[in-house]
């Protein structure tokens, strides 16, 4: 038993070093989530609510500051409120998103071009 302890904590180590790792706090805990098992962000002013393959949490932050955040991580803004990981995208339409998972989830005009153009540059590498 201590040595799985002890191999999850040194696996959760490598990926701290490599980034892998979000951190966010709950109820002054840090708390970690492996960023490509975050499926997307949808906030409520500064509470956001995060949706990973695992389940959700919420924590306080802004969209705004995870956009930059996540801005090298394959993340993409398609509402003033919703920030989506692009591997999760099954399809995308002028102002539907849907995830692998069945969730839909609303785009909107203001984003709708630059999402677009972002996710052909992704998909045609």
């Amino acid at each position: 038993m201590l040595d799985q302890i002890l191999y999850l904590r040194n696996d959760n180590y490598s990926k701290i070093e490599k980034g892998d790792l979000f951190s966010y706090k709950v109820y002054g805990k840090m708390s970690f989530a492996d960023k490509k098992r975050i499926m997307y962000f949808q906030s409520n002013e500064r509470k956001i609510k995060m949706f990973t393959v695992d389940g959700e949490d919420s924590f306080y932050n802004t969209i705004n500051n995870l956009q930059v955040k996540f801005k090298e991580d394959g993340f993409i803004r398609i509402h003033k409120s919703c920030l989506v990981n692009c591997r999760y995208i099954k399809q995308f339409t002028y102002n539907k998103v849907f995830l692998y998972d069945g969730t839909e989830l609303s785009v909107s005009r203001k984003y709708s071009k630059e999402a677009k153009e972002y996710l052909k540059k992704i998909f045609s590498k």
